[in-house]
């Protein structure tokens, strides 16, 4: 099992090797590095344009 681990914005920051230890971090099935800077949303990663990761409200 995988594991990636969330911002506080719901942004992949990090993407490891094993199973979620802490609430910021969420299972997934692979190891999948073309996760990273992307939001996760009610159970699906999305694109975050750049004027969502400058102004995140």
């Amino acid at each position: 099992m995988f594991s990636v681990q969330l911002n506080e914005n719901n942004i992949v920051v990090g993407v490891m090797s094993f199973p979620p230890q802490v609430p910021n971090q969420i299972a997934v099935q692979e190891f999948d590095d073309s996760l990273l800077g992307k939001q996760y949303i009610n159970g699906q990663f999305t694109e975050v344009s750049a004027h969502d990761e400058s102004n995140p409200d």
